[in-house]
């Protein structure tokens, strides 16, 4: 097996700094310096969970060599990760670029696994691993397999249910792992309490700083991870907001001169109905008038 490294691992506890007492450094075959001193970085870091699959697998015990066995079902719930976290405006947020010692390439499988308590009793926890980067014969065949880093969380079984149950029933809209004091994590000594780019040194024997082991023991490697916040958000929207744009507001504008227009028209239809309804009775009036004149000078005719 090997593994894909192309600069070595140093670790200097001469550092003239006042800053830090000890550091790591990264050096090519020549043992010339490759960027600044790494020093263990504690502070939060932010991870988008871009997606959410639950495993069911089922599966026995074949090592208790008894004739009939118990298959026990198993649960796990897994993700894959983004750095950062987005703000309101839906804008991405303090991404940072992670990278194994010796090398310089960006990781880009970083994942969260979720398990399953045996007992209600039992503490959350979190634990991190990593592997770089290495080729493998498989049937005669190399085959490579890319730097990754895991988050594994266990959670109680009934708080592990709840989540299964809410992710099938696909009432999970987003979520997002917030993780703090990660063993392993290194950056550069900065004021700030967020970092553009951290380096991760796993625990595996290939991994360690090229040291006498004796000064080794104290050094941080990927497994602990002091504080981390899970959160699963479901949102359900109850209204839409309509935004007074232009084009909005001009055909707005276009309906009410299409109303008064109407209108208008409809006015106009009606003051010609009404003329129409007085010309009749003005003829039916002066209809009237004749006949009661006729019948005056037929009466005049017949008196005389």
């Amino acid at each position: 097996m090997k593994y894909d490294l192309t600069r070595k691992i140093l670790y200097d506890n001469t550092s003239e700094s006042t800053l830090y007492k000890w550091s790591l450094k990264e050096v090519d075959l020549e043992t010339n310096k490759i960027g600044p001193d790494q020093i263990p970085w504690r502070f939060s870091s932010f991870f988008i969970l871009n997606d959410l699959t639950v495993f069911h697998s089922v599966a026995s015990d074949w090592s208790t060599k008894q004739e009939s066995h118990r298959f026990e079902e198993t649960i796990t719930i897994k993700a894959n990760l983004q750095s950062g976290f987005l703000d309101n405006n839906g804008l991405l947020k303090d991404r940072i670029n992670f990278s194994m010692f010796g090398t310089d390439r960006t990781i880009n499988n970083i994942s969260l696994r979720i398990q399953k308590l045996t007992d209600e009793s039992e503490n959350e926890v979190c634990v991190s691993d990593g592997i770089v980067s290495y080729v493998h014969e498989v049937d005669f065949e190399e085959e490579k397999v890319n730097d990754c880093l895991e988050f594994t969380v266990t959670l109680r079984p009934s708080i592990f249910n709840n989540l299964v149950r809410r992710i099938e029933t696909k009432s999970v809209n987003n979520a997002y792992l917030r993780l703090s004091g990660v063993d392993g994590f290194y950056a550069i000594w900065s004021p700030s309490i967020s970092a553009h780019s951290v380096k991760i040194l796993t625990l595996a024997d290939y991994h360690e700083p090229e040291n006498d082991p004796s000064k080794l023991s104290s050094i941080p490697t990927l497994r602990k991870v002091e504080e981390f916040d899970l959160v699963f958000k479901s949102q359900h929207e109850l209204y839409k907001e309509q935004k007074l744009t232009e084009e909005f507001l001009n055909r707005v504008a276009d309906e009410a001169e299409q109303f008064k227009q109407t209108e208008l028209s409809n006015n106009v239809q009606l003051n010609g109905n009404q003329i129409l309804l007085v010309m009749d009775s003005l003829r039916k009036k002066l209809n009237l008038i004749t006949v009661l004149l006729g019948l005056i000078v037929v009466f005049i005719f017949l008196q005389s």
